[in-house]
């Protein structure tokens, strides 16, 4: 009957010390996701500007076209450059090109948002400074991101030099040598006499031929 009782005992007890099993690492945020939303702001704002109503001359003509070459990027140059960087989220040499083609889109919007504010419409002016400060913080959160995987990837070498440096002092220090083998001198036994038992007399001597015993007085 005692077995029956300390049976559930046993398992929750058992349950209780298992360790708890350890949470799976999460994947790494995609890149594209950083910059999706300046980059969907950027498209609507650069779709809606109104170059017919700006002041004409060489600076609208000018904004006009980086205002066309920004769309083409958009929709041409970039994707595939994201698409490769959510691929190997975690490797700089996929997402350092997609940082580099939005740091362009960079300075070519800040052209385009200088003459909007020269020859542009107030509304254009607004919604280009939106976009402006969106993307400028996109790319410095990109930046961030190589900056965290360069120091990780980091970490891993010095970490993975440090033990192999480790091993190869391990490999280069000599065994000690064996103590050389001497074996135990066998410990003598001490003879021992035996003593008459009490109350009895240890037998006498025999006599040796041409001896005579004296008698006892």
């Amino acid at each position: 009957m005692r077995a029956v009782y300390l049976l559930p005992l046993f398992g929750a007890l058992c349950t209780a010390q298992a360790p708890a099993p350890t949470a799976p690492a999460l994947a790494p945020e995609p890149p594209s996701t950083l910059v999706k939303p300046a980059l969907d702001q950027l498209d609507q704002t650069i779709t809606a500007l109104r170059f017919d109503r700006w002041k004409k001359g060489s600076i609208r003509d000018e904004a006009s076209q980086d205002s066309d070459s920004i769309s083409n990027n958009l929709h041409r140059s970039l994707p595939p450059l994201l698409l490769a960087a959510d691929a190997a989220p975690t490797a700089n040499s996929k997402l350092v090109p997609a940082f580099q083609n939005v740091d362009a889109v960079y300075d070519v919007l800040l052209r385009v948002y200088s003459a909007a504010r020269v020859v542009g419409q107030p509304e254009d002016v607004d919604s280009l400074q939106k976009a402006l400060t969106s993307l400028s913080q996109s790319r410095r959160a990109i930046a961030a991101r190589m900056q965290d995987q360069a120091a990780a990837q980091e970490k891993q070498l010095v970490d993975l030099h440090a033990s192999y440096q480790a091993l190869q002092t391990q490999k280069s220090v000599p065994p000690p040598k064996p103590e050389p083998c001497v074996p135990a001198k066998p410990k003598s036994r001490a003879r021992s006499k035996a003593k008459p038992a009490a109350g009895t007399t240890a037998p006498k001597p025999a006599a040796t031929p041409g001896t005579t015993q004296k008698p006892p007085k």
